[in-house]
């Protein structure tokens, strides 16, 4: 199935658990010895081996010859390995993480002066720094990311005393307890209210908070309607982004990309022909 379907995430979790139970964690195995660590999230797999950078190579094409269907590539650190957003690396006999980003990143935070709710742009700087203070073993690792996202959210147009508070807070974190698994909530019925999201959206979800003793004031109404809620249910307001002007056009009237008008011959100097050039004409 497509990777951009909703489900892709779980069925490539459970084709790989399965491969694994049945070839890699099996006597059957010649590897098994010198993996001393295998961790999997998803496609990507963390491997700590003990044998030679040779044997490691063997064990790559050993795998793909296992299965046709999965293509297993391996990239190989002594001191210093990447995996998702981690750069692992040895600190004194010792592993220890930093963050890491991929030579393509790009400053994609939300800016500021978008029209998504002022709670919502006043937090991220937080859970961004957070990110940082969770990922990073020591302050001195830290502090240097800390700056580089600090310019990021300026170029976004964050007001300093937001970025500063927040880089304060993150810093002043135990990281122990950021990294301790969040307690379990226990599972409550909700009753959902969505809608499109609009500039009034705050002023709906503010109503529905004040006067949702007066929505549920109604048992009987509400056990009809929600058996599985009865009494007083809990509100939860989700409003929804609306539909973008592009979204109704189909793949086929968007404009070119610059490799579709190579493939298909088309330069600067000579363009295809006078009414095509000028309907699909370069982007600016």
């Amino acid at each position: 199935t497509s990777m951009g379907s909703t489900f892709a995430p779980s069925l490539a979790c459970l084709y790989v658990d399965h491969f694994e139970r049945q070839v890699v964690v099996h006597d059957d195995n010649p590897f098994l010895q010198q993996s001393k660590l295998w961790k999997r999230y998803i496609d990507n797999i963390l491997l700590v081996w003990t044998g030679t950078r040779e044997e490691a190579l063997t064990l790559s094409n050993w795998l793909n010859a296992a299965n046709p269907f999965l293509n297993f590539t391996m990239t190989i650190g002594d001191n210093r390995l990447p995996f998702l957003d981690l750069l692992i690396y040895e600190n004194y006999g010792a592993l220890a993480t930093e963050v890491y980003y991929k030579p393509m990143d790009r400053n994609n935070l939300l800016q500021f002066q978008s029209f998504h709710p002022q709670a919502l742009k006043e937090n991220l700087p937080v859970g961004q720094f957070l990110r940082l203070r969770q990922n990073c073993s020591t302050l001195t690792d830290y502090r240097k990311h800390a700056y580089k996202l600090a310019k990021k959210l300026q170029a976004k147009d964050y007001p300093t005393h937001l970025v500063k508070r927040a880089c304060k807070r993150a810093r002043n974190n135990n990281r122990d307890q950021l990294l301790q698994p969040r307690a379990t909530k226990p599972d409550m019925e909700q009753i959902v209210c969505m809608t499109t999201f609009n500039p009034l959206s705050n002023r709906i979800q503010r109503i529905i908070k004040e006067e949702w003793k007066i929505l549920t004031s109604e048992r009987d109404r509400w056990e009809l309607h929600f058996p599985t809620a009865p009494g007083s249910p809990r509100g939860f307001y989700a409003p929804r982004h609306g539909r973008k002007l592009s979204d109704p056009a189909s793949p086929d009237m968007r404009p070119l990309t610059a490799g579709a008008l190579t493939q298909l011959g088309y330069t600067r100097s000579r363009p295809l022909c006078r009414d095509y050039a000028r309907t699909v004409g370069p982007r600016r």
